[in-house]
């Protein structure tokens, strides 16, 4: 244990027991998402979540982005990927697949360090045994989604994305964290389906 652990040593977000920032107990409490959001929803083929956005999650998620805290969303990466990967393997091991993620605007991810997205899409893509591709970038910054309506998401990040590679796959997973109207993954599925993309998957931690 270094210093750092020693002074500040890791807590659980649910409980506060030492250890793991989601401890196994607080970890079997949290509410599954057992059907998917949608299907065929025009830009996407189907978008899955895995948790209901709330308890732990939701505190755990908050803390990811306001702490700017790469350790918690490698864990959540983790335990996340896992049960997603058991999800879906046999549906994806017989064609050919990329894993990509919705992308960050350059400053403010310098600013917070990361981009939690493309962290879970890269374990992801380990789990799965395929590429991980940054199939997108974001050319501005947008306002946050906090309290805007439908309306107001879709315009907000209509246009803000672009492609940054020529690419093909059978099928994409298009990852993010939390799925509320889905404005965001949308519009980067369009630039997919731009590309000729016609399987896209969207996957996300919560909703």
């Amino acid at each position: 244990m270094g210093i750092v652990d020693a002074v500040f040593p890791v807590k659980c977000v649910g409980c506060k027991a030492c250890g793991k920032y989601i401890c196994q107990e607080c970890y079997m409490s949290v509410r599954r998402s057992s059907r998917p959001i949608e299907r065929s929803s025009g830009e996407m083929t189907r978008v899955y979540a895995t948790y209901q956005y709330g308890g732990v999650v939701q505190k755990l998620l908050k803390k990811v982005k306001y702490k700017s805290s790469w350790k918690m969303v490698d864990e959540l990466a983790e335990r996340w990927s896992e049960r997603v990967s058991d999800a879906m393997l046999d549906e994806v091991s017989e064609c050919e697949v990329v894993v990509t993620s919705v992308p960050m605007y350059k400053l403010c991810q310098r600013e917070r360090g990361f981009n939690q997205a493309e962290r879970l899409g890269r374990k992801l893509a380990d789990e799965l045994g395929v590429e991980y591709i940054e199939t997108m970038r974001r050319t501005r910054a947008t306002k946050p989604m906090y309290g805007l309506d439908k309306k107001a998401r879709r315009e907000n990040v209509k246009g803000a994305f672009e492609m940054r590679e020529k690419m093909s796959a059978e099928l994409v997973i298009l990852v993010d964290d939390v799925w509320t109207t889905g404005s965001t993954m949308r519009e980067c599925a369009k630039m997919l389906r731009k590309m000729g993309i016609e399987e896209i998957w969207g996957v996300v931690v919560a909703r």
